[in-house]
């Protein structure tokens, strides 16, 4: 069994751009475990643990399946032009979508594009400490300024990179004027991003433009001036869904209409049908 795990370890690896993100995947196991096994020197790791790697090796390998829905397509191609060229968009679609699979899918395979989950409680140093951790840049010890100067002294210095900002519409006011001073500072690089969000994101950035409120504009001309609203979920990509998971065509219509616009939701009806096929042939 041991031998097996590494050999799926090795390859599972290889799909990312560096050890950090593919570590970053597999929760609770340690880089330095990681190193070990890749390195064959695993005489004092336990099969526990090889057991353990091995459950998350198959829980990732299935969680990596992709559908290509419009989002997807859509997302993939606004990320890429982002990171190679340095821009910065706004995007909203719907809850369930697809968005954060997409953005953390993208990371993985993209060497300096870094995802920050975003989430009501951010403080302002819990935000910057996201980031760091994203970008894997060592922040102990360190105060809110001291961690921005190296972020954005890591991004300056990069041929080009990307963060994505994941639920943006959640952080409060204070934590999104970081947005200004982290564009400010990083202009004149090739660094790009992507703040994306609900369709809440759009009525909150207009409301506050009306309100004359301090710092919107600059956020939304930071943003490009507008915000993208990708299209709803569409049955066809409820086919391409289907067809992933190698469910009959005919089960399109009804996952469609009972899943309201929402993947996740999808994925469960879809997980459903298996199971109750499953049963059946049993």
């Amino acid at each position: 069994m041991r031998e097996q795990v590494k050999e799926q370890l090795k390859a599972y690896v290889k799909t990312y751009v560096s050890l950090n993100k593919a570590a970053k995947e597999l929760k609770h196991v340690s880089i330095a475990t990681l190193s070990k096994i890749l390195r064959d020197e695993d005489e004092k790791i336990t099969d526990d643990m090889f057991a353990k790697i091995a459950k998350l090796l198959v829980i990732e390998n299935e969680a990596t399946l992709i559908a290509p829905t419009t989002t997807y397509k859509a997302l993939s191609d606004m990320y890429a032009d982002a990171l190679a060229h340095g821009k910065c968009y706004a995007v909203t679609a719907s809850a369930g979508a697809g968005k954060t699979f997409t953005a953390e899918y993208f990371a993985k395979n993209n060497a300096h594009a870094y995802v920050v989950n975003c989430d009501n409680d951010m403080r302002k140093k819990d935000f910057l400490c996201a980031l760091a951790d994203s970008m894997d840049i060592d922040y102990k010890g360190l105060r809110c300024r001291e961690i921005l100067d190296k972020i954005t002294s890591t991004l300056i210095d990069l041929p080009n990179s990307l963060i994505i900002f994941d639920e943006v519409d959640k952080l409060k006011d204070d934590v999104l004027y970081y947005f200004i001073t982290i564009y400010n500072r990083v202009r004149a690089s090739r660094a790009g991003m992507i703040f994306q969000a609900s369709e809440y994101l759009k009525k909150r950035i207009e409301r506050n433009l009306n309100l004359n409120k301090m710092g919107y504009a600059e956020i939304y001309s930071r943003m490009g001036g507008k915000i993208i609203a990708l299209p709803s979920i569409s049955q066809k990509d409820i086919a391409a869904l289907c067809d992933l998971y190698s469910v009959e065509a005919s089960e399109v219509p009804r996952i469609y209409n009972e899943c309201k616009g929402d993947l996740r939701r999808a994925e469960n009806l879809i997980h459903a049908i298996k199971a109750k096929k499953a049963n059946k042939a049993a």
